[in-house]
């Protein structure tokens, strides 16, 4: 059984990192589970990796590849390759990994399935309203909160001085960014997970901010999520209980993750990322390849839905082998 990860090198920031103690958890699952697990790090060289997986003759590959030679819009090159192998393969399709990286790809692909998505403005002006407000800059290309903190969020007075807020921090961070409305609200994140073919809408979770000063911008950026002694991390815990008013809401956050699952061609298990205010939930990040550490959000969800680690390792995969025969590779 192979398991395909993120070409690691040394003194990595956390947010890569992970992609290993990813690897090495679902190897250890896998184990458990009575396969042979070998790991690889996927590089750029697609000849290589093809001699590379096939030596081995795997009955199928556990795809955990995020970037490619430290480029995540490469990610998609993995489940070609696999495609291209007809090897059974975990996870989304080359397709649906190419669309939902890209955000800007993404954004246009929410908008038309009719899915809500906050205003936005692209490196081109793509999607401007020429309105002022609130708005948050974000890479296009990168995962994992990469480029984000309070300072992402910006002021502005028109779709001029929000063109300018975009190039300087792009330029702050040599990095392709687009601006998003900023919808100051809730967080939540739905987890999904194909079960014998059909997806499953495992628990809700949302991401709390507690201790928040008044000014200071909700968001889950690189601190909250990397940085376990910050006072983002400290104050933003994942809760999977609701009062009786917030149903409705939890319904409409499942019912939309369907759809967005269905809209993007998502296979195997995804992440779709919402913030909601007084006019509804709105999606902010479709994640087709989203972390499955032991701590992290998806198996943190499944666990809640009674899943254990290995559960959820060896459901992954059954469906990746399921899809394989039933497609006749």
């Amino acid at each position: 059984m192979a398991v395909l990860h993120d070409l690691m090198e040394a003194d990595l920031p956390p947010d890569q990192e992970d992609n290993l103690v990813q690897a090495e958890s679902v190897s250890r699952a896998l184990a458990a589970l009575g396969h042979e697990p070998w790991a690889a790090a996927f590089g750029p060289d697609l000849e290589a990796m093809r001699a590379v997986v096939a030596a081995s003759a795997p009955a199928a590959a556990f795809n955990l590849v995020e970037s490619v030679a430290k480029e995540a819009e490469m990610a998609h090159l993995a489940p070609r390759l696999l495609e291209d192998m007809g090897l059974a393969y975990t996870g989304a399709p080359a397709g649906a990994m190419s669309l939902a990286t890209d955000k800007l790809a993404a954004k246009a692909v929410l908008q038309e399935a009719g899915l809500p998505t906050p205003d936005w403005m692209g490196p081109d002006w793509a999607g401007a309203d020429g309105r002022g407000g609130r708005y948050i800059i974000k890479p296009v290309l990168e995962d994992g909160s990469v480029g984000l903190d309070e300072d992402s969020v910006v002021q502005v007075r028109d779709a001029h001085e929000l063109a300018a807020e975009l190039a300087a921090r792009s330029a702050a961070l040599g990095l392709k960014c687009f601006a998003e409305a900023f919808v100051h609200g809730r967080e939540f994140n739905v987890s999904v997970l194909s079960v014998r073919g059909r997806p499953r809408v495992l628990p809700v979770a949302e991401t709390l901010f507690t201790g928040y000063p008044e000014a200071k911008p909700r968001v889950v950026g690189y601190r909250a999520k990397w940085s376990q002694d910050s006072f983002e991390s400290l104050n933003t815990p994942r809760r999977f209980d609701f009062p009786a008013q917030d149903l409705g809401l939890v319904r409409a956050l499942e019912d939309l993750a369907l759809r967005c699952w269905r809209a993007f061609g998502l296979l195997g298990y995804a992440r779709i990322d919402f913030r909601a205010d007084a006019a509804g939930p709105q999606i902010i990040d479709v994640n087709p390849n989203p972390c499955i550490s032991p701590d992290a959000g998806f198996a943190a969800a499944a666990s809640r839905a009674g899943m254990s680690y290995e559960d959820l390792v060896g459901t992954i995969l059954d469906d990746a082998l399921a899809r394989a025969g039933a497609s006749g590779n």
